[in-house]
């Protein structure tokens, strides 16, 4: 039985690779009222709130459907932008 065992926590394990792409839910207001409607927006990444520089790809998505103000979309920057410290994103 010991044989068994170790035989099978012997075995070969691969880990998936982790994929830099996530999901962001995010809420607009057009005019001081909840969005609804298709909106182009672009999406960029930096490492300071103020007089920052851009860390990663611009990403633009058009149309980005928006109802109640509400909206979900994929967004990917690249490698080596999420790596510690602390990012800000911003939205147009």
């Amino acid at each position: 039985m010991a044989i068994s065992l170790l035989g099978l926590l012997g075995g070969v394990y691969h880990a998936a690779a982790i994929g830099t792409e996530f999901t962001y839910q995010g809420r607009l207001v057009d005019a001081g009222s909840p969005a609804s409607g298709n909106y182009d927006l672009r999406f960029t990444v930096w490492d300071s709130a103020v007089a920052g520089l851009q860390v990663g790809a611009t990403v633009v998505l058009a149309p980005v459907s928006v109802s109640g103000g509400l909206f979900t979309v994929p967004l990917d920057f690249g490698a080596g932008v999420f790596t510690g410290p602390d990012r800000w994103l911003k939205i147009e």
